[in-house]
């Protein structure tokens, strides 16, 4: 299982992040790799796979094809 758990947020640093334009079009309205990371308190799971492409679950199936 992969979770993330974000620090708590207060009114106005909601409000500033919103205004960066960072979270607009992102799944869950923020990058991991981005401005969000500040935020972040704790990840559990591969933080390739909170990024996008799980790279390494990719070459381990890829490998069972060769």
């Amino acid at each position: 299982m992969h979770a993330v758990q974000f620090a708590r947020l207060d009114e106005a640093t909601l409000r500033h992040y919103v205004r960066t334009g960072e979270p607009l079009g992102k799944a869950g309205a923020y990058a991991i790799q981005g401005m969000a990371s500040q935020f972040v308190r704790r990840l559990e799971g591969d933080y390739g796979n909170v990024v996008g492409l799980p790279l390494r679950r990719l070459r381990e199936m890829l490998a069972e094809f060769a």
